[in-house]
């Protein structure tokens, strides 16, 4: 082979050495941009995607995509600042009815009282149940409000949580010690399985006394005959669970369902049922690092919520 042979030959090589680094410098250059594409949407991250090559095609397409996440961010907050304010004006409506329904009930409660005491006659006993209905349906109202504000409040990431150290057994005994007269009056079988031993956590109060109140309300709508609390301290975590027997059967396909928001499940709604209490439960537990788990047998509802030490 002569010189020129030789030399087209080196040519052809260092041509093919460099398209090759080329190619491989891009590609390499594409997979990280892969990875950091997908930790951007993962992370919500404000960081913008740094350039590796200097590639044209790929610097232009390194403008698109930042270009396409800075977009993607100011949609995604003005999506949260919407939701927001849509909840706090929720919940400043759900705080303001409060007070001239309070206002109402009391009036109501003063007519009831003058026509139970002046009852004489069959026109009077009608006025005293159409009052009486009335009364019915402002405290439904009330219980709607409440859950309401209830369901806001537990989404509202501004008001902290204040975790406090408890313990978890005695604090279970009274909540229901003030709730059994409802168990009583449902004609609803009560049994707490509660640990032999002491079980001590640091948790927020309030929080969990709503938790455990949605517990309750969502087993005097929906059980039977009986409902049973029980929980248990693992290594890790504390399990509270609770089971009730149905009055209808629950589809498998509703579990997923149920903690959505007005979601009641395959049951008919019971009057002052709001919707939201599965969901408030695990918006509080979400906050509060803990899971809500849901489980249905044709005989039996279960919840149980686990909470992190």
């Amino acid at each position: 082979m002569d010189q020129l042979g030789w030399f087209i030959v080196l040519f052809l090589t260092i041509f093919c050495a460099f398209i090759l680094y080329r190619y491989l410098r891009l590609n390499w250059a594409l997979k990280r941009l892969s990875r950091d594409l997908e930790t951007a949407l993962l992370e919500q991250s404000h960081s913008e995607f740094r350039r590796i090559t200097s590639e044209r095609s790929y610097q232009d397409l390194l403008r698109a995509c930042n270009k396409l996440r800075a977009e993607t961010l100011r949609q995604a907050k003005s999506v949260q600042e919407s939701q927001s304010e849509v909840e706090q004006t929720i919940s400043n409506l759900a705080h303001d009815l409060r007070t001239p329904l309070t206002g109402a009930k009391g009036y109501l409660e003063l007519l009831i009282d003058e026509a139970q005491q002046s009852q004489a006659d069959i026109e009077q006993g009608e006025e005293l149940e159409l009052l009486l209905l009335v009364q019915k349906r402002l405290e439904v109202l009330a219980e709607l409000l409440e859950q309401l504000f209830a369901y806001t409040k537990s989404r509202d990431e501004s008001l902290l949580l204040k975790p406090e150290v408890f313990e978890l057994n005695e604090f279970i005994r009274e909540i229901f010690l003030r709730c059994y007269p409802d168990f009583e009056q449902r004609q609803l079988e009560l049994e707490l399985a509660l640990s032999s031993e002491p079980i001590y956590l640091a948790e927020d109060l309030q929080a969990l006394e709503q938790i455990f109140s949605n517990l309750i309300q969502n087993a005097l709508r929906y059980a039977k005959s009986e409902f049973c609390l029980s929980c248990a301290e693992h290594e890790d975590f504390i399990s509270i669970k609770a089971s009730n027997d149905l009055k209808e059967k629950l589809a498998q396909s509703q579990l997923k369902t149920l903690t959505q928001r007005y979601k009641r499940g395959a049951w008919h709604r019971p009057e002052g049922a709001s919707g939201l209490g599965l969901a408030i439960i695990e918006s509080y537990l979400q906050r509060m690092n803990g899971e809500l788990k849901i489980s249905s047998s044709e005989k039996e509802f279960i919840l149980e919520i686990i909470l992190k030490k």
